[in-house]
């Protein structure tokens, strides 16, 4: 149970980078 809360917490980070640089881009 913890390692998936880690896991979705990495996802969202990841997700959150992705956006910002995406955003910066366009």
């Amino acid at each position: 149970m913890i390692a998936e809360t880690f896991h979705n917490i990495v996802l969202a980070k990841k997700m959150m980078l992705t956006r910002i640089t995406h955003t910066a881009y366009v």
